[in-house]
């Protein structure tokens, strides 16, 4: 079976995330995981087992190499064919890559046609973006699509043959969207709408891209999928690694041998430590917030003890006690309370 102290905190996060963020990279990209995705996602093989699915994914998936922006995906693939890519894909430190990117042969076809697959894992359902606002993940998948195809000039098809142009999709899977959109599969794709006359274009000639999100978490409002039930399994932050297996073994029919063990194994010992360091961290800010909050009621009760002095030892009134204490007017009504207790 198949820099300053805000930077430097923001260094910090996505220094510790990083080993995880590969380790949750690396299980998706499991041939195992990707036949299941494919299969109960992706229309073209629908009719196909799992078995088949998983040998139409083509060499190893990519993760993390392949560069999205313009120029730098030609040289990436320019580089493959030499054999000088860097394996680390340092030369493209600071651009953005694609998660996960690999081919996949289209079943029932005498032929050696395929399809581009990009998957993509993130957290924020609507990032921000370098100028303060936000975008929504279906646009950038669009744009994700866009460069895909337009990256294929050269290599699968050259001039102006552009009926060799190759379909791409680009999964998203949203790992924490809104309440309303867990559970939810969508896809956007190219679809003809005849305006005047009842002429068509055969669907092979435009259906070239398709975004899809999988939106992770479970709504009653909302049918569960299958694909979606193994990834909040695959994925969850509150399942033990026990719990996960069971599921995973019981409900999805995955085997745990091999690479694909070791990859879920790498996943959740990363996933344990973030944890366990997000544990200690809030223990301390608790101690230091209950050590904060400590002095405070100790400075608060020290003045109501002086407030009180000075009306019985002087014979002054409430006010005229805070009046030498200087205490803040903002604050009278709550110690004229603390004085009546």
């Amino acid at each position: 079976m198949m820099q300053d102290e805000s930077m430097n905190e923001a260094i910090t996060a996505t220094a510790d995330t990083a080993p995880s963020d590969a380790a949750c990279k690396r299980l998706l990209a499991s041939k195992v995981v990707l036949a299941k995705i494919l299969h109960g996602a992706v229309p073209e093989y629908k009719d196909c087992t799992e078995e088949e699915v998983y040998r139409c994914i083509e060499g190893e998936p990519a993760i993390g190499e392949i560069p999205v922006g313009q120029d730098l995906t030609g040289k990436y693939h320019a580089d493959k064919i030499k054999g000088n890519a860097n394996e680390d894909t340092t030369s493209y430190e600071g651009t953005v890559l694609y998660d996960i990117q690999f081919d996949a042969l289209l079943p029932h076809t005498s032929s050696r046609a395929h399809m581009i697959i990009n998957l993509e894992a993130q957290g924020e359902f609507t990032p921000g973006d370098k100028r303060g606002g936000s975008y929504h993940l279906v646009t950038r998948g669009l744009y994700y699509c866009a460069r895909m195809i337009s990256a294929q000039k050269g290599r699968e098809f050259t001039g102006s043959d552009y009926q060799n142009i190759v379909k791409v999709y680009s999964i998203w899977i949203c790992l924490d969207p809104p309440k309303e959109w867990q559970g939810a599969v969508n896809t956007y794709d190219v679809t003809e709408h005849t305006i005047y006359g009842a002429q068509h274009e055969d669907a092979n000639h435009y259906d070239k891209l398709c975004v899809m999100l999988l939106c992770l978490g479970e709504n009653s409002a909302v049918q569960q999928s299958d694909v979606v039930g193994l990834l909040n399994a695959l994925l969850s932050k509150n399942l033990s690694e026990s719990e996960k297996k069971r599921q995973l073994t019981e409900e999805y029919g995955i085997e745990f041998t091999g690479d694909f063990e070791r990859r879920f194994s790498e996943m959740c010992d990363y996933g344990s430590y973030l944890l366990k360091g997000e544990k200690e961290k809030n223990l301390a800010e608790g101690r230091a917030q209950g050590r904060a909050e400590g002095r405070a009621e100790g400075a608060e009760s020290s003045l109501l003890i002086s407030i009180r002095n000075l009306m019985k030892n002087a014979s002054l009134s409430a006010d005229k006690a805070m009046d030498l204490l200087g205490v803040a007017s903002a604050d009278r009504a709550k110690y004229k309370a603390l004085l009546n207790n």
